[in-house]
Parts: structure tokens; C-alpha cells; sequence
């Protein structure tokens, strides 16, 4: 895989999960959750995804529970967007790892 097709990918991938983020979904990512399609990067497996609504309690907000709020979503986005760093940054490294110094005998056990 060529890096601009790496590089693509990451920003398919990065652009998913902003706008996922601008929903207010918090995904908890896994790189298994990650598809290809075409080409093209695929954010699945929404059964472990949540609203922010859903994760807090809403009906009994304060001005103390508001600011909580407002601070778990920050953890739980950064907790996705780390996710996504090392989700990236281990695709990168395997598919590098496997085209650099094996014969294609030992690449086809990847």
C-alpha cells in the first residue's frame, strides 16, 4: 500500500469519527471496528457505541453535573481520539513491517 493511500485512509478514518464526535457518539474504538470498503475507511460495530445522553444522567442536571458533563465528553472524545492514533499508527506499522525484510514466504503468515 502506497503512503497516499495510508495517508487517505487515516483522514477517511479521522473525518468519521469527527463527525461521529459532533453527534455526540462516543464510539470506543477498536481497530477491529475499522473496515475497508473500496478503498474507502469504515467506522462498524455501533453495539458498543453511545449518546452522551445515554452514558449521563440528563434529567437531574446542576450546574456542578453540567460542568461533569461537559468534562466527561472531553475524556471520552480524547479516549476515541487516542484510540484512533494507535489504531492508525499500528496499521502503518504492520503493513510496513510486513513489506520490509521478509521473503514472501514469511509475509504470507501475516
Amino acid at each position: 500500500m502506497k503512503w497516499n493511500d495510508k495517508i487517505r485512509m487515516v483522514l477517511d478514518f479521522t473525518t468519521g469519527l469527527k463527525f461521529l464526535h459532533f453527534k455526540e457518539i462516543i464510539h470506543r474504538l477498536a481497530l477491529k471496528d475499522i473496515l475497508v470498503n473500496n478503498g474507502k475507511l469504515i467506522i462498524a460495530d455501533f453495539g458498543l457505541s453511545n449518546k452522551l445522553a445515554e452514558i449521563l444522567p440528563i434529567k437531574k442536571i446542576t450546574i456542578k453535573k453540567n460542568q461533569l458533563k461537559v468534562r466527561t465528553s472531553k475524556v471520552l472524545s480524547e479516549a476515541d481520539k487516542i484510540a484512533a492514533r494507535l489504531a492508525a499508527a499500528r496499521s502503518i506499522k504492520s503493513s510496513t513491517q510486513r513489506n520490509v525484510g521478509m521473503t514472501n514466504q514469511n509475509q504470507d503468515r501475516y
